[in-house]
């Protein structure tokens, strides 16, 4: 199954870009392109913070949406994970070049409250399984 998704009900789903960012964009190499759009002369683009939680909430939290209700608990359990296994993003320091990660707050999943995807639901325990699995299994490889 595709993970298919929705941020018509998320203001900040997407920033204006100027149309060399837009342009340039498209001539690097990318493993994930950000989704885009160009409208009435102006150029968008999806910000990576968007995007990102798209992925955790369809295929990693088993919480497929971001809403009023819910936002606190998808932020829990990102929180969670992101102190077992890394943050989900990361930064370059522009001084030291060095990758910082860049985990995320509850002011950020505040702001994408009306993400929708496909994505399966766990209730808390069928979720800490899949965690405490995903543990067991990164001790394997060692």
């Amino acid at each position: 199954m595709a993970l298919e998704w929705k941020v018509n009900d998320n203001l900040n789903a997407y920033r204006e870009i100027s149309k060399e960012e837009y342009t340039n964009y498209f001539k690097r190499t990318n493993i994930f392109e950000l989704p885009t759009y160009y409208n009435d002369g102006e150029y968008f683009m999806m910000s990576i913070e968007c995007y990102t939680l798209i992925w955790i909430c369809g295929i990693t939290i088993g919480i497929p949406n971001i809403t009023e209700d819910n936002y606190e608990k998808v932020f829990n359990r990102i929180s969670i994970h992101e102190k077992l296994f890394g943050s989900f993003m990361h930064q370059v320091n522009p001084k030291t070049q060095m990758k910082v990660e860049y985990p995320f707050t509850l002011d950020i999943i505040k702001k994408h409250i009306g993400i929708t995807t496909n994505g399966i639901w766990m209730d808390t325990q069928e979720w800490k399984e899949k965690v405490m699995q995903q543990i067991v299994d990164d001790s394997k490889s060692y």
